[in-house]
């Protein structure tokens, strides 16, 4: 298992038996047949010239307090909402470095959390999370105060995205319903399954990813496996590789035995036996998809690969100035998130193409 960067929870969390046995076994589990292979991957990735601006950084020393452990985040048109995990708590940015709001604390309470997967900044300036063990959805006003709460009891919710009319769909850790769908007030209006029956097979652990509104729809991506999925409403799918192969992670199945008060009590546990980072983050704009790519490439981190929405293509890739734990997309900027050794969120114009000065 590679390693996971700083500050931000692993991807891959291994799951272990809290019991001692006295007897166990284990077995390797064979992956299904991937939808794309080694041959269905550029060649080469094909750097696009790009001007990197900066207009404001936070962080980086450690008299700056505003960041105590930032991973997720979003953008927008009003600036950028980061999950704290030091602070538990959302935090909105406005677009010209300024602090809106903070809301959040620890506990099982209305408002307060205990492990979010995932956050979104929603149309008109409030924010969505999801809370993995508490398991609901909290909805935040633009004014950073609570809006609502929908209970997602058995579902352990994963990430979250909004949608441009204003819904909302949540990743959960299940095959059925894979998606959920709700209303710009968290209710749960549909939900969608997981495309093809051979991702549906997969493990949980090898199954998940993270989602990012698309216009209409949303893209899912792997970020242990192979590929994304621009994905509907109306149950239509389409499936794309990554510009870099990685395999699906293998997956271990252990079953251990122990006698307790005369009884076996058989307990399984998985975990990942190899596996590495693929997309750590994804954004959209217009009609491009940005993935912010680890792999095993010398500049992951530093990657952003660019893909057609409509068409699935692989249109070039990018290169961070910074090594960066995060990314968000904003219509008109770019959010990066680093640590060094210190949290620093920074914000960039950035120009693409033959736009940018080379």
């Amino acid at each position: 298992m590679g390693p996971s960067p700083p500050g931000r929870p692993a991807a891959l969390p291994v799951l272990l038996a809290g019991v001692l046995c006295t007897s166990c076994s284990a077995e390797v589990q064979s992956d299904p047949t991937e939808l794309w292979s080694e041959e269905d991957v550029v060649a080469e990735r094909t750097f696009l010239p790009a001007d990197m601006d900066t207009l404001w950084s936070i962080g980086g020393t450690a008299a700056d307090t505003l960041l105590l452990n930032p991973y997720w985040m979003s953008a927008g048109a009003e600036g950028v909402t980061l999950w704290d995990g030091g602070r538990n708590a959302a935090i909105r940015i406005s677009a010209e470095g300024e602090v809106r709001w903070t809301f959040g604390r620890a506990g099982r309470g209305p408002g307060e959390f205990r492990t979010v997967r995932g956050i979104v900044q929603l149309p008109g300036g409030g924010a969505a999370v999801v809370d993995n063990v508490n398991e609901r959805l909290t909805i935040i006003d633009p004014d950073g105060r609570l809006a609502g709460e929908t209970n997602l009891s058995g579902m352990a919710p994963e990430s979250v995205a909004s949608l441009d009319d204003g819904s909302l769909v949540v990743l959960t850790h299940l095959a059925e319903p894979a998606f959920l769908v709700s209303d710009q007030n968290g209710v749960v209006v549909d939900s969608v399954g997981f495309p093809l029956r051979t991702y549906r097979d997969l493990s949980r652990i090898a199954r998940q990813g993270r989602v990012v509104g698309a216009g209409a729809g949303w893209v899912f991506g792997f970020t242990a496996g192979n590929g994304w999925w621009r994905m509907g409403r109306d149950r239509d799918a389409a499936g794309f590789p990554y510009a870099e192969h990685a395999d699906f992670p293998g997956i271990q199945t252990s079953v251990r035995e122990e006698v307790v008060d005369g009884r076996t009590v058989t307990t399984r546990s998985t975990r990942t036996t190899e596996s590495v980072f693929t997309a750590m983050d994804f954004g959209a704009r217009g009609d491009t998809l940005f993935v912010h790519y680890y792999g095993e490439s010398n500049v992951r981190g530093h990657l952003l690969d660019l893909f057609s929405l409509a068409e699935g293509s692989y249109l070039g890739s990018v290169l961070l100035p910074d090594w960066a734990r995060g990314v968000a997309i904003a219509p008109d900027a770019i959010y990066t998130l680093a640590a060094d050794p210190f949290p620093v969120l920074t914000a960039f114009r950035m120009t693409v193409g033959e736009g940018a000065a080379r």
